[in-house]
């Protein structure tokens, strides 16, 4: 995630609580502890803020649920 913007937990507080629809890169800015001309150094808008959360948060699932069954986890039972 954009380290200028307070980094992920921040940015994904602002979306997770207001929704997409009524996040705006003004929030996320203030939450990040910085202006919204600061929000535009590290995305170009509300798309690639969404995109990069994504990244920051699902990307890594994988690779972890895959780590974790090299180890020998296994899924829990229901």
């Amino acid at each position: 995630m954009a380290p200028g913007l307070g980094t992920g937990p921040r940015s994904s507080h602002a979306v997770h609580h207001g929704g997409y629809a009524a996040t705006t890169t003004r929030s996320v800015a203030e939450r990040a502890g910085v202006r919204q001309a600061t929000t535009y150094h590290y995305v170009a808008g509300k798309e690639d803020l969404l995109a990069a959360l994504l990244e920051w948060t699902v990307a890594p699932s994988p690779a972890l649920a895959g780590e974790l069954l090299a180890e020998g986890g296994r899924p829990a039972e229901e």
